[in-house]
């Protein structure tokens, strides 16, 4: 089967297709176990109940975190609408839309009540606030390096 892609003047972002094909390799589980480890070991003592990521674009993290942890939510938050559309579109494929809120926003002026409201209405637990924050900047660096070790 023959794909043809056409690239967009603006960018990557404005084409979720294509962002898939050149970023989806990883394996967005295997990262969310790293994260959850992560957190028990060197942070909250326990496992990761809820993750807020920042720059979600297609929301792998947040939908294999849900998929990985059962009863961790998670809220992707992106502003750019082709990959909201696409979150949104993922989640519901994978049923997670009771666990996996999509919010549009910037992470340079993010509205963290807002945030915090999303995943209260998903599990009262997440209203602790306690987020494990992830950035695809900081999961591409971070995991290749650790994810074994933990």
């Amino acid at each position: 089967m023959c794909v043809s892609v056409q690239a967009s003047a603006k960018g990557v972002y404005d084409d979720p297709r294509t962002y898939e094909l050149a970023f989806g390799f990883r394996e967005f589980e295997k990262e969310a176990r790293f994260m959850s480890a992560l957190s028990e070991r060197m942070g909250t003592g326990r496992p990761m109940t809820s993750l807020l990521e920042l720059g979600a674009g297609p929301a792998w993290h947040s939908t294999a975190t849900a998929t990985a942890l059962p009863g961790a939510v998670a809220v992707a938050v992106d502003n750019a609408a082709p990959m909201l559309a696409r979150a949104r579109e993922r989640v519901a494929h994978a049923e997670l839309t009771d666990r996996v809120a999509v919010v549009e926003g910037d992470m340079t002026s993010l509205d963290a009540t807002a945030v915090i409201d999303e995943a209260t209405k998903m599990n009262k637990d997440a209203a602790r606030g306690e987020f494990i924050l992830i950035t695809v900047w900081a999961i591409r660096r971070l995991t290749p390096c650790f994810v074994d070790r933990l």
